[in-house]
């Protein structure tokens, strides 16, 4: 039996503590294997490296997974000290980013094992044998260091026909750091009930860890899930963090159906694309949505221009992202929270200005700060990156790829302060437009205790 911990580590600016799933799906699966599997969730402890230090002498493997920014410098410090502690350690690194950047990832010192895309099918083999090169071997979707140091690429397999199981919350000790609220609901906590995406976004690492294929919980499952929760935790909506969750229109209808006809009440909030919201609309599935109890729908917005959107391959244009905004929130009452993604000098001032001016037409409509707007950073081996990686500097590093972030131009090899002072001023407008929807508010899911604790 092998004892192993997975490690959360801290991510910086993130106003939204949520469900650690990654830890979740994976221990969930290894229930019956025989392995155990300890949490340490680095954005709740109040020493996160001093509590796993005191856990190294008790595990045989570490786990860490990160996203690309600060959350992989967070890990690294953890590793480091983990190894100067234990310096056999074997450490395997999993999640978002090494998931696209498995080369980069592997090479660090840090790292002994990557784990691309959806562990929860290898995880257990992987721990029957990780010390155990020539087994070790095969398994599907692994980088690691044999014993001479050397890299060893597994084959690469697809999981993206199996279905999620659903995780198991009984195994986190406490619920209530992860629950959130939204303008109706007082008690909601995130899920993934399906894993993929079909869509090909240029900028995105979907289609790089998901070959933009989907799976998904059949709706009486999720269903029957929900009600668990409910019953368990009282919560009263849930945050589906999928990458699109309306993929299947049939599923979609079904999970309403069963919603409302075994009078489940519960807010929730999902993902979709912009290309879904009239059809939806057109055939009465949003009808169907909002009677179920949807309040929110996140929806990938952009650009504004045609132009940009065409580099980013994606479809819906500015004008039609605003009556699709009105339709939500005047007809269905869901808000629509949409992202928008800067990437000057990709694209001119005035593409970007237009931009800006969506997101001030969209937040007039519903009359608060609504939306994401972030700045184009590189994703690793996507198409959007490698065609414009001339612009960047190339991370060669994961020290390299903590320095990614969504609000920052640190990667950018010319930066321009003329696009930082133009993104400072529309962010001071937007709140200047609405002077009595409290800052916290505008991020449509918040946690009162997470600001609380900062006041």
């Amino acid at each position: 039996m092998t004892k192993a911990l997975f490690y959360h580590p801290p991510i910086e600016n993130i106003p939204l503590l949520t469900v650690p799933l990654a830890y979740l799906h994976l221990a969930t699966m290894l229930k019956d294997s025989g392995h155990t599997i300890e949490f340490i969730d680095g954005r709740v402890e109040r020493n996160p490296i001093g509590r796993l230090l005191s856990r190294l002498s008790s595990i045989d493997v570490m786990m860490v997974s990160a996203m690309p920014g600060s959350q992989i410098a967070s890990s690294l410090a953890a590793c480091e000290a983990a190894r100067a502690a234990r310096p056999d350690l074997p450490i395997i690194w999993g999640g978002p980013h090494p998931s696209v950047d498995w080369e980069g990832t592997i090479a660090s010192p840090f790292a002994s094992v990557v784990m691309i895309g959806r562990g929860e099918f290898t995880l257990a083999d992987l721990l029957d044998c990780y010390d155990d090169p020539e087994k070790m071997a095969l398994i599907p979707n692994l980088l690691f260091k044999n014993r001479e140091g050397e890299i060893v690429r597994t084959p690469r397999v697809s999981f993206s026909d199996r279905k999620p199981a659903p995780p198991d919350f009984g195994l986190l000790a406490d619920i209530e750091p992860y629950v959130c609220q939204t303008r109706r609901s007082k008690r909601m906590l995130d899920y993934i009930s399906s894993f993929g995406c079909p869509h090909r976004c240029t900028f995105c690492s979907e289609p790089v860890t998901s070959g933009s294929r989907w799976s998904c919980m059949d709706a009486d499952v999720l269903v029957g899930e929900l009600r668990s929760l409910i019953s368990r935790y009282g919560i009263d909506g849930v945050l589906f963090q999928d990458a699109k969750f309306v993929t299947d229109r049939k599923r979609l209808v079904e999970f309403c159906n069963l919603l409302i006809e075994s009078n489940t009440r519960i807010n929730w909030i999902a993902t979709a694309c912009g290309t879904d919201v009239f059809p939806l609309h057109n055939n009465g599935t949003l009808k169907l949505m909002r009677d179920s109890g949807c309040e929110q729908l996140f929806i990938g917005a952009e650009a504004a221009t045609r132009e940009t959107l065409a580099l980013y391959k994606k479809t819906v244009e500015g004008e039609d992202t605003y009556k699709m905004a009105k339709l939500l929130w005047e007809e269905y009452d869901i808000l629509p929270h949409f992202s928008y993604v800067i990437s000057y000098p990709i694209e001119d001032l005035d593409q970007v200005k237009r931009t800006l001016y969506l997101r001030q037409s969209i937040c007039e409509i519903v009359k608060a700060p609504t939306g994401e707007l972030g700045i184009y950073n590189p994703v690793a081996n996507t198409p959007f990156f490698q065609t414009y990686q001339h612009h960047f500097h190339t991370p060669e590093s994961l020290d390299g790829w903590s320095q990614f972030s969504y609000s920052g131009q640190h990667m950018y090899k010319t930066p321009s302060s003329e696009i930082e002072k133009l993104l400072f001023q529309h962010q001071v407008k937007i709140r200047r437009m609405f002077p009595d929807v409290e800052s916290y508010v505008a991020f449509d899911v918040w946690q009162e205790r997470y600001h609380a604790q900062r006041a």
